[in-house]
């Protein structure tokens, strides 16, 4: 219970004003993110810090061990590009899986907004988590 300060703010006691949360609901909540059509999770990102730490080989480098590093992986980025603008698949597709865990996700939200619009949002999003 302790926690959600953080969604709901302290609430007002005797003299004290009430305060707002720690973290508002529009800097944490992904429904905009979600119809922008924006990643859910940064795993991209933690995917090439731990392989960049594998490369690296250590957890604290030397300065120019690491800007070598860096070229090294600037070069590869740059491989990359080129491979993409001559057509060649650089990466593995989704699983089927997946895609179509983001095809749900992705109608929920759309459904969450017409709903919305309509003031009908009742259990409409129960029937699609069942």
């Amino acid at each position: 219970m302790r926690s959600l300060k953080y969604i709901r703010g302290h609430p007002r006691r005797g003299r004290r004003d009430a305060l707002p949360p720690c973290y508002p609901p529009e800097s944490w909540n992904g429904y905009e993110e979600k119809l922008l059509g924006h990643h859910r999770t940064n795993n991209i990102s933690e995917g090439w810090h731990n392989r960049f730490m594998i490369v690296v080989g250590k957890h604290h480098p030397p300065v120019y061990g690491l800007l070598n590093e860096f070229v090294k992986e600037e070069a590869d980025t740059e491989t990359t590009i080129a491979q993409m603008e001559l057509g060649q698949v650089v990466r593995k597709k989704p699983k089927k899986k997946w895609l179509c865990i983001q095809a749900r996700i992705q109608n929920i939200v759309s459904e969450y907004t017409f709903f919305r619009e309509e003031e009908r949002l009742g259990g409409t999003l129960r029937h699609n988590f069942v």
